[in-house]
């Protein structure tokens, strides 16, 4: 390791914002500009999922995984998400992205229990 990089970096840590950058560009390239169509909602959701699954395992970091993803019409209804967990602070973590089309919307959540 180079002495001027981060000397916080962590090769084992949740990195938030990595993965924060895969889930917003899994679900651009999922969804793009479809229009929403709760007959192949069912199938982005799981593209989404196991897209973002497989990157995150390829990181090969010491984790158990939890994804879950909401995708919803956009017709002038809010939305609103919320997560909770009881873990340990110093190793396990969350990240959620919230996206949005002129159509739809879909919300990722991303947990990382540290093994």
């Amino acid at each position: 390791m180079n002495l001027d990089e981060d000397l916080d970096y962590e090769p084992n840590r949740f990195d938030r914002d990595e993965v924060i950058a895969l889930c917003k560009a899994t679900i651009d390239n999922v969804l793009g500009e479809y229009i929403f169509d709760s007959n192949l909602a069912p199938n982005w959701n799981t593209k989404i999922k196991h897209t973002i699954l497989k990157e995150i395992i390829k990181q090969q970091k010491p984790f158990k995984h939890c994804i879950t993803c909401l995708i919803m019409q956009k017709n002038g209804a809010g939305i609103h998400a919320a997560n909770s967990a009881y873990w340990d602070v110093e190793t396990d973590d969350s990240i959620s992205v919230r996206w949005e089309s002129d159509h739809m919307y879909c919300m990722v959540s991303v947990f990382a229990f540290a093994v």
